[in-house]
């Protein structure tokens, strides 16, 4: 071992020695410390000026034995009480017309013991100290204490005693809830983490599983037209890929309460709208957005189903348009007080029918159970050249955050 580490491996020897001498000062319980510190304090009523009754060698003597029981009474109770007996009976012999100071270090070992739990020891302490008293008031009647005043003074004590008790036990059982909650939520978070991985690993797989069928596909397309719809398609897949995996992001981020969400819905959604456009233009999809909704949407819950539910908009306007250009996606809020719904439009260029009709059947029947669940109502017209998507969805519905955010 080098001198280097021998003198790092000594401080570290010290530093331990030193931190179990105070954590046995101190005391490992709650109630410790003020029980030691209330000793030391009634241990120095000895230096106040006539503490001392008389200055005799052999009762100074005692006198100052009975202070030091008052201080090892709080670390060895039961030890310290034995020895105040023995040295009460000593006294009372010895100085029988002088008060009997080791009465106070008695009681207080009985408190004491009552604090820590120890019934079995503190009882026979009790009942020997009531012998002790009644003895002293039969050999010294002038300074004995009669048996109420006994009564009185250790049921005080008791009571002390069990006070600290039951304060300790209680705040050993917060202690130990605390502990277990925070042990429970360490499982939580690390349960969420493998649902968040396997979560990932599905969505990857998923999507370029998907990205890959799409690949093979347009590797063996001759049509021009067709290959910019194929690359259309995998650019919204790619897009609602990497929009996944954000949003697993997100719900492993909001269950950590000391970290807040790193957008605001409004951006969220803004950036995802721009990310759908430029998914669109990479197909060769001219698309055109606007967003028109108050900029203190409730929660990311509400810019998720948004999102959702215009990806599956212009996946279908690259699908189905029979033109590259012309799309436009709307999002604005309608109506006022209890009847503000927001309203997402898609429209595109589509083959010219004769008159205007409904029609059914060309939506995406997840953006009908979607809608659906969020309690809302979608429509779905060709007039002339251009198809019309309309979703309409209660901002109430919205706000309630009850539909699942997952696609």
């Amino acid at each position: 071992m080098t001198p280097r580490a021998a003198a790092v491996a000594a401080d570290s020897h010290e530093g331990a020695r030193w931190r179990r001498i105070i954590e046995w000062l101190i005391g490992r319980r709650a109630v410790d410390l003020p029980m030691r510190l209330v000793g030391v304090l009634l241990a120095a009523t000895a230096i106040m000026p006539g503490a001392v009754e008389a200055q005799e060698p052999v009762f100074l003597l005692l006198f100052f034995i009975s202070r030091l029981l008052l201080i090892a009474a709080p670390f060895a109770p039961a030890a310290a009480g034995a020895l105040a007996g023995g040295f009460f009976l000593l006294h009372l012999f010895m100085e029988p017309t002088l008060l009997n100071p080791f009465a106070e270090c008695l009681a207080f070992a009985f408190g004491a013991l009552l604090a820590t739990g120890c019934w079995r020891l503190a009882v026979p302490l009790c009942m020997g100290s009531l012998g002790l008293s009644v003895l002293e008031s039969w050999v010294a009647p002038a300074v004995g204490s009669s048996v109420p005043v006994f009564a009185f003074t250790w049921g005080l004590v008791a009571l002390l005693g069990l006070f600290a008790l039951l304060f300790d036990k209680r705040i050993e059982a917060e202690s130990t809830r605390r502990e277990a909650a925070a042990a429970a939520h360490a499982r939580a978070v690390e349960q969420l983490r493998i649902n968040v991985a396997i979560d990932t690993h599905d969505t990857i797989s998923h999507g370029l599983a998907t990205q890959a069928a799409i690949l093979r596909v347009l590797s063996a397309e001759r049509s021009i037209s067709d290959l910019r719809r194929g690359l259309g398609e995998l650019a919204m897949v790619n897009d609602q890929t990497q929009q996944n995996l954000r949003s697993l992001l997100h719900g492993l981020r909001s269950t950590q309460n000391d970290l807040p969400s790193e957008t605001a819905p409004n951006t969220h959604l803004l950036q995802g709208v721009d990310s759908l456009t430029a998914a669109a233009g990479a197909g060769g999809y001219t698309l055109r957005t606007k967003v028109d909704l108050p900029a203190e949407l409730p929660s990311i819950v509400l810019a998720e189903q948004l999102l959702l539910i215009s990806r599956e908009l212009v996946t279908n306007i690259v699908k189905h348009a029979s033109s590259r250009d012309g799309a436009r996606l709307s999002l604005y809020l309608s109506g006022c007080g209890a009847g503000r719904h927001v309203v997402i439009e898609a429209e595109n260029r589509a083959a010219v029918m004769s008159g205007a009709e409904e029609v059914s059947g060309s939506v995406p029947r997840s953006i009908a159970d979607r809608t659906e669940r969020l309690g809302g109502s979608f429509r779905s017209t060709q007039i002339g050249g251009r198809f019309l998507v309309t979703v309409t969805v209660p901002w109430n519905a919205l706000t309630a955050g009850h539909p699942s955010s997952e696609g």
